[in-house]
């Protein structure tokens, strides 16, 4: 993997410190927002032009079969639309399951539109989406490589966004792919969002669609949140949301720049889950800069892995980051593949966003910033609570590791990250 992207190219990252941050000559356009976060608000609306929107309900999901579940439930109960961008849509037995639902509503007249990374499947997985088109499915496969050597091995440029939009009313994103595993056994988070940000969810679906397809993806007006209930779940209403979309060929790194803008940022705490880790440079020394100024900076990590070698890059930077006061934790027992921040019980960032180059600079991601209290205590808690499941890694732990560890973390982080 670390071959493949120094083959395939990347972007030169510009330092965060050098970036003149735009100034909100009228606040009244982000209500609801603490004025110390305007500045990261404007900037999500420079890069991307979306705006923070209030009056949104949120479901926090981390359970993939509340995932799987409310899903089914919002297809079955579909009248108009279900637009889907995402990685990988599998023809497993979970998969499987979604795609027939899918099918069925494009029978009954719906508009049904799926977007999915080409490269991300199996040759039985894209019969599976290819036969979709026959059940009136508009299914269209995202490969645009930007490099040469990409149309070979393409590590680069791949559609990593998981946006679902259904009715134009009810959106999801998070990190599960459409898959067995992310339902059954790995660890993962998303959320389920009524009201205006959804019509943001659904221009961020078209970016791709409409570069990709002949027909046009549709944006409709942003509605209302809806106001009942869903057992088992609690609804965080009235809330402020600002959606995004980061891309390879953007000239600007919102990603990145969220992160780093955080971490400048944040006062008491910023805590991080993330599967797959090796940053820039600058990102790096913003989380040391936080810990050293006495902010309580923790991430949470893989400890059993589905991708070893990035495991191993990350395992690279583990020292300086716990001598500069960085916590690690390790989550034990299955894999690891929530993305999402929560700093000062305040803000919130949950999407497909990875700490590593590839999300900030080389692939296609989504993620939703959330400006709210209540939400980001709550997040606070389930952290927490997670770490509870974690193995926490001591400084003294990795000053004992052996010559050839430590020369195998640095190799494959030289290879992995010296262009990035």
């Amino acid at each position: 993997m670390c071959v493949i992207v120094l083959l395939a190219g990347c972007a030169t990252p510009r330092q965060f410190s050098q970036r003149v941050l735009p100034n909100p000559t009228d606040p009244s356009e982000y209500a609801g927002i603490r004025q110390e976060y305007l500045p990261l608000a404007a900037l999500v609306e420079e890069d991307t032009g979306q705006k923070p929107v209030s009056g949104n309900s949120v479901e926090l999901i981390t359970e993939g079969r509340d995932k799987y579940d409310l899903l089914m439930s919002d297809v079955a109960a579909a009248d108009s639309s279900i637009y889907i961008e995402h990685f990988r849509i599998c023809a497993d037995n979970y998969g499987s399951q979604i795609q027939d639902s899918l099918a069925a509503k494009a029978r009954d007249g719906l508009d049904v539109r799926v977007l999915v990374d080409k490269k991300a499947h199996t040759p039985r997985n894209l019969k599976a989406l290819r036969l979709m088109i026959d059940e009136d499915v508009q299914t269209e496969l995202f490969f645009k490589p930007y490099y040469v050597a990409n149309r070979i091995v393409s590590a680069n440029q791949r559609d990593h966004r998981k946006i679902i939009v259904i009715d134009s009313r009810i959106g999801y994103m998070g990190g599960r792919n459409i898959q067995d595993k992310y339902f059954e056994s790995w660890k993962d988070f998303d959320i389920r969002v009524t009201g205006p940000a959804v019509a943001d969810m659904e221009r961020t679906i078209a970016l791709n669609w409409d570069s990709t397809a002949s027909e046009p993806l549709p944006v409709h007006a942003p509605m209302e949140a809806v106001t009942d209930t869903i057992p088992g779940l609690q609804r965080f209403r009235d809330k402020v949301l600002q959606v995004y979309a980061d891309a390879p060929t953007d000239t600007l790194y919102t990603a990145r720049d969220c992160y780093e803008w955080s971490l400048a940022n944040a006062r008491g705490y910023f805590w991080i889950a993330s599967p797959y880790v090796s940053p820039p440079k600058s990102t790096i020394e913003a989380i040391e800069d936080a810990a050293r100024r006495g902010v309580d900076v923790r991430m949470m990590l893989q400890g059993p892995t589905d991708v070893a070698l990035t495991h191993w890059i990350t395992e690279h930077i583990y020292k300086r980051l716990l001598e500069s006061g960085v916590k690690l934790y390790e989550w034990q027992g299955t894999i690891l593949h929530a993305k999402y921040f929560v700093m000062d019980d305040y803000l919130v960032s949950i999407g497909s966003v990875n700490l590593d180059n590839m999300s900030f600079f080389l692939n296609y991601e989504d993620a939703v910033l959330i400006y709210d209290t209540q939400l980001a205590g709550e997040c606070a808690k389930l952290f927490e609570k997670d770490t509870l499941n974690c193995r926490e890694v001591s400084l003294a732990e990795v000053r004992r590791w052996s010559i050839f560890r430590r020369l195998r973390n640095w190799l494959f982080w030289t290879l992995g990250n010296r262009l990035a």
